[in-house]
């Protein structure tokens, strides 16, 4: 990374622990609820609720940062790793607008619910599965499989036995379960949190303790410009 970039080594750690805490932050604050009638429009119009999926905005937002300052760092630029960070990208990017929705139409509409109350409210809540499905949901699901395929082909682009590998491994299988954790109960949610947390912790550990990439090129002395001209005679 060239100097005075803002994305050091240093900066780019700590974005990685702000990605893995709100990971973990995000199910623990998150309501649950069978998601159905006044109870589902009581979660859905909790402070929490929005609290939670702010979280995990910040989760994915965090880790574009990390992601791009880890492979502007690698000690080498490999095809692969290129290829990786771009899959990340894309998929962090349609991944958003899927939690934005969460965030904003869910709570907005459990408000409504929660306003009129029941029988106006399961008819309110019912119209969740449109906020989460149709277009929104296929782009969320072309986003997943972006991110879980960078992941895969990150771990293929570092190097074995080092905690930057490890790093890799652990995050490439939280990001690979993204999609499988939301059918499981908040515990198992909650486990797969501290899973990203674990490799971002890990991927942080690997920055500051790798020899900077500059440091590891040997110095080239400058080269000396020779003349078959003969200077004129004075």
């Amino acid at each position: 990374m060239a100097r005075g970039s803002i994305l050091t080594r240093q900066t780019t750690a700590v974005f990685w622990f702000l990605s893995g805490a709100s990971f973990v932050v995000y199910p623990v604050v998150r309501p649950f609820s069978d998601e159905t009638g006044l109870s589902g429009a009581d979660a859905f119009a909790s402070p929490w609720w929005l609290v939670a999926h702010l979280c995990a905005i910040a989760a994915f937002s965090c880790l574009l940062v990390a992601v791009t300052g880890t492979y502007s760092t690698a000690p080498a630029r490999t095809r692969a790793a290129q290829v990786a960070w771009v899959l990340q990208t894309l998929g962090i990017c349609l991944i958003l607008p899927f939690y934005g929705a969460e965030a904003y139409g869910l709570h907005t509409l459990g408000q409504a619910a929660v306003s009129v109350g029941e029988p106006n409210a399961t008819f309110l809540i019912g119209l969740a599965s449109g906020v989460r499905g149709g277009a929104g949901l296929l782009v969320f699901l072309a986003g997943a499989l972006a991110l879980g395929v960078g992941a895969v082909l990150g771990v293929g682009a570092t190097k074995p036995m080092t905690f930057r590998r490890w790093g890799a491994i652990v995050l490439g299988l939280a990001e690979i379960l993204l999609v499988p954790q939301f059918f499981v109960d908040q515990p198992l949610r909650i486990t797969h949190g501290v899973l990203f947390l674990l490799g971002a912790i890990l991927y942080g550990v690997a920055l500051r303790r790798e020899q900077p990439a500059h440091a590891m090129e040997p110095v080239r002395a400058w080269p000396r410009v020779r003349s078959d001209r003969t200077p004129p005679s004075t």
